[in-house]
């Protein structure tokens, strides 16, 4: 049986890795699990009991962690990129994180914004869409969850809910997605969208000026019975 020390040494590796993974300290979180792992693995070959915690469970987690690594240097990378102007190619960076870590909020919406600034808007919506569908979930709800510490990839992306920035995020994810809509003419979507981020930001008069203009227009339209013309944004 392992000591209860040791035991007591690897929990709270592991509790402060995780700590470190939630504060986005990846390469620190990383080596408080290989930390973890060595001392598993080595006791696990003499035949010592190792408690709650197995090879497989800290591998696992491990695993993790260097997708959450790799992605989020990546997605600094695309940042990179963006900033100096290049559309296409940090597009591209931006996608190759989401094949590394697929649950990257950022990356959804920033990829999106590429797609709209080269006329993809169809991409731009389906991009949004997928980046409000995450920040819809609740991070205790486990996507992600694995090995032994129910590491959770989600919760280190995602501020908390409630927060400043997950509305944030929400608003300016929602007010991109309308703005598409009403670029492809679905008024209807694009009044939708607008009308979720005057609701979780209230007193910004831009927003709600925006929201008039397109309900305005939409009711234009419709005492003209036209539907034909694409909306200015």
């Amino acid at each position: 049986e392992i000591t209860p020390v040791v035991n007591q040494l690897n929990k709270l590796y592991i509790r402060r890795g995780t700590a470190e993974c939630l504060r986005g300290k990846y390469l620190e979180a990383i080596q408080d699990y290989a930390s973890v792992f060595h001392v598993v693995d080595t006791v696990g070959r003499e035949g010592i009991s190792t408690g709650s915690f197995t090879t497989d469970g800290i591998k696992s987690d491990l695993e993790q962690l260097k997708c959450l690594s790799d992605g989020e240097n990546m997605k600094k990378e695309a940042d990179k990129i963006f900033a100096e102007g290049k559309i296409k190619e940090a597009e591209e960076k931006y996608s190759e994180a989401l094949n590394i870590l697929p649950v990257h909020v950022g990356c959804f919406s920033n990829r999106s914004a590429c797609k709209m600034a080269q006329g993809d808007v169809e991409g731009c919506i389906e991009d949004c869409t997928a980046a409000l569908a995450l920040l819809q979930i609740k991070p205790d709800q486990g996507l992600g969850a694995s090995g032994n510490s129910g590491l959770n990839m989600l919760a280190s992306l995602l501020p908390p809910v409630g927060s400043e920035k997950r509305i944030s995020w929400v608003v300016k994810t929602a007010v991109r997605r309308g703005a598409a809509y009403a670029h492809s003419n679905k008024i209807d979507e694009a009044v939708e969208d607008y009308s979720l981020a005057v609701s979780m930001n209230p007193n910004d008069e831009k927003l709600q000026k925006d929201l008039n203009n397109i309900r305005n227009y939409k009711q234009g339209m419709l005492e003209q019975g036209k539907t034909s013309k694409v909306y200015n944004v």
